[in-house]
């Protein structure tokens, strides 16, 4: 902390008579209480998976366990689209969402479903996937 913060948060308040500094600790309690409150918890951070689908399949992204963060380095940009390397899978450009986070994420079936004329999704096949706006 700059050493001016330190003076100032350290000045005695003259209307109670106890230091500023003693109230820190309850601010910083409220300050999270209200974050929370709002949604800003872990928990409600990926929310947004729940509202999206396959641009191509239609089918809901679901969220929860079924979608994550992956790293970066797990991805490759091809022609026509990206390739996840842990699966070998290549997902093309025009399956690929815009990610409001900047990061890539990928959700996949937790099991194997058919889905008319035969098409079959198998468990572990990406669902969905989430790339940062302008990679796409």
């Amino acid at each position: 902390m700059h050493a001016s913060c330190l003076r100032v948060c350290r000045r005695p308040s003259v209307a109670r008579g106890r230091t500023s500094s003693s109230r820190a600790p309850a601010l910083a309690a409220l300050t999270i209480g209200a974050i929370l409150a709002a949604g800003g918890g872990p928990a409600a951070s990926h929310d947004w998976y729940s509202s999206t689908s396959d641009p191509q399949t239609r089918l809901a992204c679901c969220g929860g366990d079924d979608c994550a963060p992956i790293r970066s380095r797990d991805v490759e940009e091809q022609p026509g689209g990206f390739r996840y390397l842990p699966t070998g899978e290549f997902i093309p450009f025009r399956r690929v969402q815009r990610s409001p986070d900047w990061n890539f994420h990928r959700c996949v079936y937790r099991q194997t479903i058919s889905q008319g004329a035969g098409r079959l999704y198998r468990s572990g096949e990406t669902r969905c996937f989430f790339a940062p706006p302008g990679l796409m």
